[in-house]
Order: C-alpha cells, then sequence, then structure tokens
C-alpha cells in the first residue's frame, strides 16, 4: 500500500486525536499495518481511526500501549493542539441543552410528566427503585 497522508488541517478533535497517534507511530518507525496488529486492530479500523473516526478508548488504550506513550499523554497532546478542553465540551453535541442536573428537575414537573417518563428520569438520576432513595456519592 502506498504511505498514509496524514490528516493535513485537522478539524474535530477525533481528527487532532489520529494526527497525535499518526505521528507517535511514525517516530516508532510502525506501519499502520504494524500498528493495528500489535493494538489487536484490523487494518481497515486502524485506518479508518487515523482518517479521523472516533478511537473507543479501550483503542486508544491499546494504541498507546503500542506506540509506548501513556494514554493520558497522547490524548493531552491532541487536547492542546485542538484548543483545550473548553474548546472540546463547547463542541461537543452532549453540551446543548441542560447544564446541570438541578436546571433539569426544575424542568420536570412530575404532576404532568407520565409515570413511564418519571421512571426514566428517576434511574437517569441514580435513583435506586429497590432502595426507594437516591444513591450517595462520596
Amino acid at each position: 500500500m502506498p504511505p498514509r497522508k496524514p490528516i493535513k488541517n485537522p478539524q474535530t478533535f477525533d481528527e487532532y486525536l489520529a494526527a497525535v497517534v499518526e505521528s507517535k507511530r511514525a517516530k516508532k518507525g510502525l506501519t499502520v499495518e504494524d500498528l493495528a496488529t500489535k493494538a489487536g486492530m484490523s487494518v481497515a479500523t486502524m485506518r479508518r481511526r487515523l482518517d479521523g473516526a472516533p478511537f473507543t478508548v479501550e483503542e486508544i488504550h491499546l494504541v498507546s500501549a503500542v506506540v509506548g506513550v501513556p494514554t493520558a499523554k497522547l490524548v493531552d497532546e491532541a487536547l492542546d493542539d485542538y484548543g483545550g478542553m473548553e474548546k472540546l465540551i463547547a463542541n461537543s453535541p452532549m453540551s446543548e441543552g441542560i447544564v446541570s442536573l438541578d436546571a433539569h428537575r426544575k424542568k420536570v414537573d412530575p404532576a404532568t410528566t407520565p409515570d413511564e417518563e418519571l421512571r426514566e428520569e428517576l434511574n437517569a438520576a441514580g435513583f435506586d427503585p429497590e432502595l426507594l432513595e437516591d444513591e450517595k456519592f462520596e
């Protein structure tokens, strides 16, 4: 196969992470095939990841071990290149909508919310129906 062309102008965090992995792979003298095999991934999946498709947490742990860089350092480098945590959060699809659980609770009116929806809300909020109380996280 011809040599890979790294992402020239990464836009998303996933593309920045791919660029960091690609850089570490090249410095280690590994081919994409070597990296994929040693990480226990298919070559096709590795190519997709290096083209900017999101890595799973498990994949990034495996890849970081192969290239000899701690996972946190690999992700931190990509995050720094991307523009920081604030930018990542601001551009995350999860950042839209409710900001806090308290704000969400104010939007749910138990008197007008169907029982099934209330059960889902309680479960999502850490309510244990067997204990009939909130779980306490300390």
